[in-house]
């Protein structure tokens, strides 16, 4: 396969002869794209993976369509597990989700209540509930499922740190927008040793490109059952986001071992006119083509 290109000052034009399909690579100033709108997931989990000197690349579209499945009931039974063989290499893959409160004025602020970790075959490894270290001022129960009741006996932050960090040690810990939750802890962990289904572009390239789907979303489309009907359970979400990651395991791994790790992850387009990550829709010189 060969390709051409066409150079003009603002933009350059890659032509592949095999499809005839046309991309455009952008060259402008960076700046126009910082100041325009509140940082979305995506760029929070670009920021964490840049204070671990990990750069992204731009293009993640590595996976291919996945087949369809045989799935299983496993504890607990609202969730859908493959039938597959465990092997032993899947010790180390752990799930990992947390629920929050809201700490600060109105509870804007977010603070770690509770922390579930579940392994490869979804057995319960860790579900704590954890007492922030402030006062909390909005338990934000019809979400979070925590109450003032559920942190009475509650562990310190300090004490689920140290049990979460030996727990993860050399583990790959899987999760939906995990950079969130390691946040919560307050624990570094190195990218590379992390699955994120909210970020792996073989997920992202088969739903809309506008905004983060949320875990309730994935588990529908591809474990197809319902979760977060009502309060959010963490040991539930951690079993829905093994389950999602097993699903795509196979090729996911395959593409970390042939194009790296940061070629999976995927960065959502700020122009959808063109899906450029550079600009936004408003300064995209695609029309001056037409």
């Amino acid at each position: 396969m060969s390709n051409k290109s066409k150079n003009n000052e603002n933009y350059t034009i890659i032509i592949d002869s095999k499809d005839l399909k046309q991309k455009q690579v952008i060259k402008e100033d960076e700046t126009l794209t910082a100041e325009r709108r509140p940082k979305n997931d995506d760029e929070l989990f670009s920021e964490w993976l840049m204070l671990n000197e990990r750069p992204i690349i731009e293009d993640g579209d590595l996976a291919t369509p996945i087949q369809k499945q045989n799935f299983s009931l496993k504890v607990p039974d609202s969730i859908i597990m493959p039938t597959n063989t465990i092997s032993s290499t899947d010790s180390k893959y752990l799930a990992l989700d947390c629920e929050m409160v809201g700490i600060g004025e109105r509870g804007i602020e977010s603070a770690l209540a509770r922390v579930s970790i579940v392994d490869f075959e979804c057995n319960r490894v860790l579900d704590e509930y954890v007492k922030p270290e402030q006062p909390i001022t909005d338990y934000r129960t019809e979400y979070s499922g925590i109450t003032k009741d559920s942190l009475i006996n509650a562990s310190s932050l300090k004490d689920v740190q140290g049990k979460v960090s030996e727990i993860i040690k050399d583990k790959i810990v899987v999760g939906h927008s995990i950079h969130l939750d390691f946040s919560a802890l307050q624990l570094p962990h190195l990218p590379e040793l992390t699955r994120d289904i909210s970020i792996y572009g073989g997920i992202r390239n088969k739903l809309p490109k506008n905004k983060v789907p949320s875990l309730k979303t994935l588990a529908k489309k591809f474990l197809d059952i319902d979760i977060q009907s009502g309060e959010h359970d963490s040991i539930e979400d951690a079993t829905a986001t093994m389950n999602i990651y097993k699903h795509f395991q196979a090729k996911w791994e395959k593409d970390i071992e042939n194009y790296g790790f940061q070629a999976t992850i995927y960065e959502t387009p700020k122009c959808f006119d063109c899906n450029s990550i550079l600009h936004f829709r408003s300064n995209c010189p695609y029309n001056s083509l037409n």
